[in-house]
């Protein structure tokens, strides 16, 4: 299983056709997984926020995931929310590439393109949903979906065709969607040129096949379209800041230390110039348990490049990992007084309060560190509602306290998100024995009955 911390698999099929939000939280199963890591979701959102403002999009309302999966590729699915393969992070060079794929994604949610893909798809059957979406949720923006359609023949292909073409120009639209954001933001589309030539030199785009089996316009119109927008952008020659490139070759860093077998990472090259390979290097000596190698290589990062305290957050990780908890803890402190209102940064620090609150012989003590440990991920839940991780250490914390009636109101949070209607009547009703009118959670207890009450009614509807 990969190391990064929060890693979770859910059933993203599921996500795209059904677009339930309680999925991302709730759901165990085999299948593609999502990767949670406050550092990779802090430099995307960074990246992508300025994108929203200037397509006119709220930025807190589209959310980032990062999908562990190698192929080149993001998409947007059920609804306002945009997924990053983890090859597309690893393999784009600069950030200006990266955030031009960012303005095409946003160009589909701006164009509406979602509502009417659906719209599209309510006239295939179920089985041709699925074969299409089996068939190309791994090559949405980059890839060739040929293989998923190759058993479908007749009047079924036909409505694929016409639906593919329906694609084909939302693609287009897109495209043109994404040299109108960038423009705003004063870049030039070099960027995602230079993505987009990167893959069509790698042959990662097929050539061959029915013009219909695509859902892409092919590499040569996108690279003929991005060549004359660029050729006419006042903005020629405007690229990612050094800044931004910095903060890429960390998430590369990252993504390689951890995602790569640590045997493979002693190739890359030992330059103190490539950001990137230092970065994953020290990771693979902290997981090969040259622990001491891979702080000096750490310190090292630190001293170059003060600036990005989410070293700090990988360092409370592998300390962990190796066993080291106050190291872990002290690590994580130093994240939290850089970086106070990330909420994963926040159920980190919260979570090794209650590993220290496990070893405490001193009630007293053991009491105080419960109630930071509270703090903490108290606030990580708040930020995060779907983040059943932080309400169920939460509710540890809640416990230690001898806080009985709060720490059913979170596992209640987390059936709820389950829809396991069962265990929220179960902790509902003990967080009722337990509070009283004007407690603390007490409001929250009258919400999650309103919640189970409609999440009954629309079970029953069903």
């Amino acid at each position: 299983m990969p190391y990064l911390k929060g890693f979770c698999w859910v059933v993203v099929l599921m996500m795209l056709l059904t677009g339930s939000p309680s999925l991302f939280a709730a759901a165990q199963a085999a299948g593609p997984s999502l990767i949670r890591d406050a550092e990779v979701e802090s430099v995307l959102r960074d990246f992508s926020t300025p994108v929203f403002e200037a397509a006119g999009l709220h930025p807190q309302s589209i959310r980032i995931f990062i999908v562990n999966d190698p192929a080149v590729n993001a998409f947007v699915a059920g609804g306002q929310n945009i997924f990053f393969h983890t090859g597309l992070l690893i393999n784009a060079k600069r950030a200006d590439e990266v955030i031009g794929v960012i303005a095409h994604e946003v160009g589909h949610i701006s164009g509406g393109h979602l509502a009417r893909t659906q719209d599209q798809l309510n006239k295939l059957s179920t089985p041709q949903i699925l074969t299409y979406v089996l068939g190309t949720t791994t090559a949405l923006l980059l890839g060739s979906p040929e293989v998923g359609f190759a058993i479908l023949t007749g009047g079924a292909q036909l409505t694929l065709q016409n639906f593919l073409q329906y694609s084909r120009t939302q693609e287009r639209a897109a495209d043109a969607a994404a040299v109108t954001i960038l423009e705003r933001l004063k870049l030039s589309p070099e960027g995602l040129y230079a993505f987009l030539n990167t893959l069509s030199i790698s042959n990662q785009w097929r050539e061959d096949g029915s013009p219909y089996m695509r859902t892409h316009p092919t590499d040569t119109e996108r690279l003929h379209f991005l060549e004359k927008a660029i050729s006419q952008s006042p903005y020629r020659g405007t690229r990612s800041t050094q800044r931004q490139d910095d903060q890429l070759a960390f998430v590369r860093g990252k993504l390689k230390g951890f995602l790569t077998a640590a045997s493979d990472l002693k190739t890359l090259p030992a330059s103190k110039s490539v950001l990137d390979a230092r970065y994953a290097r020290a990771i693979a000596d902290y997981r090969e348990r040259f622990v001491d190698q891979g702080r000096a290589g750490m310190q090292a990062l630190i001293t170059d490049y003060p600036w990005h305290t989410y070293i700090y957050d990988t360092i409370g990780q592998l300390e962990a990992m190796n066993g080291h908890t106050e190291k872990s803890f002290t690590a994580y402190q130093k994240a939290y007084h850089a970086l106070p209102f990330d909420a994963l940064i926040r159920l980190s620090l919260g979570n090794a309060y209650l590993e220290r609150a496990k070893n405490e012989p001193n009630a007293a003590k053991k009491t105080h560190v419960y109630g930071s440990a509270e703090e903490h991920l108290g606030f990580a839940a708040q930020k995060e509602p779907y983040n059943a991780l932080a309400w169920r250490s939460l509710s540890i914390a809640q416990a230690g306290l001898g806080k009985k009636g709060l720490a059913e109101l979170s596992l209640a949070e987390i059936a709820l998100q389950r829809n396991d209607l069962k265990q929220a009547d179960l902790h509902i009703q003990r967080a009722a024995i337990a509070l009283k009118a004007g407690d603390e959670g007490w409001i929250q207890l009258q919400d999650l009955r309103q919640a189970q009450k409609a999440a009954k009614a629309e079970k029953k509807r069903l």
